[in-house]
């Protein structure tokens, strides 16, 4: 049995998961003991462990959960614990991977208020938009949902032509913040670990660097090798794990997204993690390339044959969920080789390895199509 990444800690902001592989599938008594067992070491919270409703009674053999790093006079006891466990439970590999900063949330929310406590211009006209600002500096605090505009983040979308900010200024808030606003990123450990090359294909980089949307951003992954029970909760931890980097628990007040979901599509071995209203104070390249070091940490516990960035609007979403008429059998496209090959070797060549090729369905081959043709 092997343990990889199994480390102390370094800072009081460390977090992490542990990912097991056992050699045959666990009942859902068994994972509970094995949690239980791991928790008693001080290696996870079992409250924790294995809390998806939807997968609690599952049978699995990958096997996922919070971990908590240890302080270098813990880690002996760690690993002893884990061998203990995987002697108990058949378990052949295990992964820890941790991260240990986090966004800075408050000095975010500082940043936003004293800019909007700044006194006005000297030719604003009237005194009494002055007075109304006064009167409601409560609607002024909640700076999380104020656009955020990193240095080298690409320029939002101007509002619509008939938003009126007098109607509804809580409506408009979130794309009011001045253009003159510069705030760089703030995060209380430094930057957290960053990816530039992965080794599986990845659609839409570095464009979507340039691209970036921080209305809807997401990415969709296409997994390889042998097929075990459990494997969405690997991507369920790594989902949570990415997105824990960007909460501040010190601030209630801070939101750094408004919605966040993965989707699997178990049939066809592909997942999409998606956030919606990222409003955190990291430039896009940092989220990007954060998010590309997840990736790859995924692709070394479970291989990732193709992946992409996408901008997750209600059409992607719809399409995700299997539509109206089916949410239980949702549909992911991953990637687009077919349009891959076309680019590079011409039609001919993309058709014959559509006809020769076994990994990917038939209705993946369909939808392929289906969204190079969208995209011309």
């Amino acid at each position: 049995m092997e343990i990889v990444g199994l480390e102390p800690r370094r800072s009081d902001l460390a977090r992490g998961i542990v990912i097991a592989r056992a050699s045959r599938t666990l009942d859902g008594a068994e994972q509970r003991a094995l949690w239980e067992q791991l928790g008693a070491a001080g290696i996870t919270e079992p409250s924790e462990a294995g809390s998806d409703d939807e997968e609690d009674n599952r049978a699995r053999q990958w096997l996922a959960a919070p971990w908590l790093p240890p302080a270098p006079h813990e880690i002996d006891g760690q690993r002893a614990a884990f061998e203990q466990a995987a002697a108990t439970y058949g378990l052949e590999d295990i992964w820890c991977v941790k991260v240990e900063t986090g966004i800075d949330g408050v000095a975010w929310l500082e940043l936003a208020l004293e800019e909007a406590r700044q006194p006005a211009r000297p030719d604003d006209e009237a005194d009494d938009d002055d007075e109304d600002e006064a009167e409601e500096p409560a609607e002024a605090e909640p700076a999380a949902e104020v656009l955020y505009a990193a240095p080298d983040a690409p320029a939002m979308p101007a509002p619509p032509e008939d938003d009126d900010d007098d109607d509804d200024p809580g409506e408009s808030s979130e794309l009011d913040i001045s253009a003159d606003v510069v705030l760089e990123s703030h995060w209380r450990n430094g930057v957290p670990p960053l990816e530039h090359a992965v080794p599986f294909p990845l659609e839409r980089y570095p464009e979507i660097i340039d691209d970036y949307d921080w209305e809807s951003f997401g990415i969709a992954l296409k997994l390889a090798g042998p097929a075990l029970a459990g494997e969405e909760s690997v991507i369920n931890a790594f989902f949570a794990l990415w997105l824990s980097v960007y909460q501040d628990e010190r601030s209630d007040d801070f939101e750094p997204f408004q919605r966040a979901d993965v989707v699997h599509d178990r049939r066809h071995r592909s997942a999409l993690m998606w956030v919606e209203r990222f409003n955190v104070p990291a430039t896009a390249p940092e989220q990007v390339h954060f998010l590309m070091w997840v990736m790859a940490r995924i692709n070394e516990v479970l291989p990732v044959s193709w992946a992409r960035f996408d901008s997750v609007d209600d059409a992607v979403k719809s399409r995700a969920v299997g539509g109206l008429g089916s949410p239980e059998e949702p549909f992911i496209l991953a990637g687009n080789p077919l349009a891959d090959r076309f680019r590079r070797h011409g039609e001919e060549a993309a058709l014959a390895w559509a006809v020769g090729q076994s990994a990917w369905s038939r209705r993946e081959l369909a939808g392929m199509k289906g969204d190079a043709n969208a995209r011309m």
